[in-house]
């Protein structure tokens, strides 16, 4: 069937355009609750099943069945506005990991965080790097040799903060010093992988990677966060919040709220660093604040969860397609391969370093298993290269199922690592790590 291009004076091609997007949306919601439900009775987080659920509904499953049923009701006008919701969804979402946490006691966590994080980007990325070569000649996208490797390590490299954030939430460790050490690491490793993943980009568009720019987006990342910090610590931390009846912002408040967060998210695109960053930006400085971090989560929390979230999800788990690998042994090895040297680089890198650090044996390993979550934030950088032509149908294949085992095996671990968490060290009560304080034995 021919569609008519999508313009203000044709009103019945944007009255198709609204019938298939509000059929997309509703399978897509209905599809990521029931999956999300089903995989929750496991203890996993939502994103597995909303991811599983995409799958479903894609090439994989739902296209061997009725294989015109993807195409029909994807359509390139409402694959365009699917993929923006989605993007602001991440940046909402971002805005409320940051308000979750106490970022005002983040200068207990620096010093172990700093080492996990510098470990968490530096092991990973190198090993990452170093396989790259060998998984290209197995499935090259449309880039070169180099900015695939850059780019496989960087998905490999980062950690998903916000995912980090759930599961710590859910386990209720966000207080403890295991889980601010975590979360602290987490930020920094992501603000890295954010410049890493900045000159991928640049490589892959111009064919060469500028330090000039990766310098002036990081020193301006570092301004604005240092300014944000600062708006938290001595303005933010003193606003009296207006509340509507229902517990959550005011109208002007809320509105307040949101025009910050997307203006940041402009500003953090503008330096090269993506616009999610901006929202979590926004969030540090409203979390010295508890009585607004609380109003705001009232305000747009289940919207978030609920509709947002899921479009991205389901859409990564849409061009997920099982059958990329076909019966080629060589690359169903490569998938092992690239499980095994994600997961031991980056647990085992960021373990060690918070040990060093002067953790104790058990925080240490908590930290690598929680660090080696990366589900979110891969899946971003993932499709961000899938977009760009860097990475192959079957590299993205590999690198989300990576996303997908990572972020599976972190609960039912720390959930069986740590029964009764409300007896762990939290900043509020244990004093901060000693600058040369020697590990302690768990």
């Amino acid at each position: 069937m021919t569609r008519t291009p999508v313009t203000a004076a044709n009103p019945l091609a944007v009255e198709q355009t609204l019938l298939l997007l509000c059929a997309d949306l509703a399978i897509i919601v209905a599809a990521a609750r029931i999956s999300s439900w089903i995989f929750g009775l496991a203890g996993q987080p939502p994103v597995v099943g909303e991811i599983l659920g995409g799958v479903v509904l894609g090439p994989s499953v739902l296209g061997h069945v009725y294989p015109g049923a993807i195409t029909a009701l994807l359509t390139r006008e409402t694959t365009a506005i699917l993929s923006a919701l989605a993007q602001i969804g991440l940046i909402l979402l971002m805005l409320l990991i940051g308000l979750e946490f106490p970022f005002d006691r983040l200068v207990r966590a620096a010093k172990p965080a700093a080492a996990v994080a510098a470990a968490g980007i530096v092991v990973p990325f190198a090993a990452s790097f170093a396989v790259g070569g060998y998984l290209y000649s197995l499935s090259p996208g449309r880039s070169s040799l180099a900015a695939f490797r850059l780019y496989f390590a960087t998905a490999v490299s980062i950690t998903a903060i916000p995912i980090m954030g759930r599961i710590l939430m859910h386990t209720r460790l966000a207080r403890t010093r295991m889980g601010l050490t975590a979360i602290t690491a987490a930020a920094l490793d992501d603000a890295l992988g954010w410049l890493l993943l900045g000159a991928v980009v640049v490589t892959t568009t111009e064919g060469r990677v500028s330090a000039s720019a990766l310098a002036a987006s990081f020193a301006g990342i570092l301004v604005l966060s240092a300014a944000f910090w600062l708006l938290g610590r001595f303005a933010v931390a003193r606003i009296r919040v207006a509340r509507a009846p229902s517990g959550g912002l005011a109208t002007g408040a809320l509105a307040g709220v949101l025009v910050v967060a997307f203006g940041l998210a402009t500003a953090t695109n503008a330096l090269g660093v993506f616009s999610i960053l901006g929202g979590f930006l926004g969030g540090v400085a409203g979390s010295f604040n508890r009585d607004l971090a609380e109003a705001i989560k009232t305000s747009i929390g289940d919207l978030v969860a609920v509709f947002f979230l899921p479009i991205f999800f389901v859409f990564s788990g849409l061009r997920t397609d099982l059958g990329s690998l076909g019966t080629d042994p060589r690359l169903w090895g490569a998938l092992l391969l690239v499980i095994a040297v994600s997961c031991a680089t980056k647990f085992g890198a960021t373990a060690l370093a918070a040990r060093l650090a002067g953790l104790a044996w058990k925080e240490s390993l908590s930290i690598g298993l929680l660090m080696n979550t990366r589900a979110l934030m891969a899946l971003v950088v993932i499709n961000i290269g899938a977009d760009l032509g860097v990475l192959s149908p079957t590299a993205f294949f590999w690198l989300v199922t990576m996303a997908l085992f990572t972020t599976v095996i972190t609960t039912p671990i720390l959930r069986w690592a740590y029964p009764e968490p409300e007896r762990l060290p939290d900043w509020e009560t244990e004093p901060a790590v000693a600058p040369n304080a020697a590990p302690t034995r768990p």
